[in-house]
């Protein structure tokens, strides 16, 4: 084994192990998302994926046997913009909670059925966070959504 990938190996062994100690994540090279009340309530939190170019945006969940409730994908766009949704090709429902630039949630699709081919759009999006169908139910229009990269 090389110098470089034996650095390599210990770095990434120390970001695991910072990791773990600051914030107790679990979440294994995805993202650790909350969405908090304005009041700093934890509404929800999950481990995500990140969707960030066009063919991932695109391809989304299609292909995916379904989410754990801990589980989701972050559509992340180069600039925000009107973003519509589609689960066509999608073997489950979701919920999506949609937010600006700030992070506040400014949009919220709930229990989208399963290959359901019909658009929903949206104004002035950033990201768009995915979660099995009923996961989003106490978040809020005007609450903050935050990504952790770990």
């Amino acid at each position: 084994m090389s110098w470089a990938t034996r650095h390599r190996a210990s770095l990434q062994g120390l970001q695991v192990a910072m990791c773990l100690f600051l914030v107790g994540c679990g979440c294994d090279g995805e993202v650790e998302v909350q969405v908090l009340s304005d009041s700093g309530q934890e509404r929800l939190t999950v481990c995500a994926a990140l969707a960030q170019s066009a063919s991932a945006r695109k391809t989304g969940l299609r292909g995916s046997d379904g989410l754990a409730n801990h589980q989701g994908l972050v559509l992340v766009f180069p600039a925000e913009s009107e973003v519509c949704l589609v689960n066509q090709g999608v073997g489950f429902s979701i919920d999506a909670v949609l937010a600006d630039e700030q992070g506040e949630v400014v949009g919220l699709e709930r229990a989208i059925v399963a290959d359901d081919p019909e658009l929903r759009c949206h104004p002035q999006v950033l990201h768009v966070l995915e979660v099995a169908a009923g996961v989003a139910r106490s978040v809020r229009l005007g609450d903050r959504l935050m990504l952790a990269e770990h």
